[in-house]
């Protein structure tokens, strides 16, 4: 009988088999690391395509912020000008009925003069001041209109009513 040494043979196919497995590996990791940089490189795009909406959605809230404030300012306006529509209704309803009208205004006001003769000019201030300076000027008003009526502003009438010494 014939004895074959296959063994050379078979450390030759196992030679090739583990070189062919290693090449194949080796390919799986190479297609492996390029599907990650791939994909490392779609996913940058698209984040920072992302971040570049983001940033144009945060310019346009500014923008709709300061139209927002500008509303806002409006809207302000337009009380403070429906106030004085129905301020000014009110004095031309009196001179309609024939009273007199004395306003309080300030002294840059020239929108006044139209609707009074009667008028009592402040100096121009912070509005948070504005109300001392009516309180002193019709303070003196008062005093001087009764002075004119010839009412004793020492002696009030009906004093003892609310005040008691004891």
């Amino acid at each position: 009988m014939i004895k074959i040494n296959l063994l050379p043979y078979l450390e030759k196919k196992k030679k090739e088999n583990v070189s062919r497995q290693l090449t194949i590996i080796v390919g799986l990791f190479a297609i492996f690391i390029l599907a990650l940089i791939w994909g490392y490189l779609h996913f940058s795009s698209q984040v920072a395509s992302l971040e570049s909406k983001v940033a144009d959605s945060r310019q346009t809230l500014r923008a709709l912020d300061e139209k927002i404030g500008d509303l806002e300012k409006f809207k302000k306006q337009k009380a403070l000008l429906e106030l004085k529509l129905d301020v000014i209704s009110n004095l031309e309803e009196t001179k309609a009925r024939g009273g007199q009208v004395v306003i309080v205004a300030t002294t840059g006001d020239k929108t006044v003069e139209k609707y009074s003769k009667n008028i009592i000019k402040i100096p121009d201030c912070q509005e948070v001041v504005q109300p001392i300076l009516v309180t002193v000027a019709l303070q003196l008003f008062a005093y001087y209109v009764a002075v004119a009526r010839g009412t004793d502003v020492d002696q009030p009438r009906n004093l003892a009513k609310s005040v008691t010494v004891e």
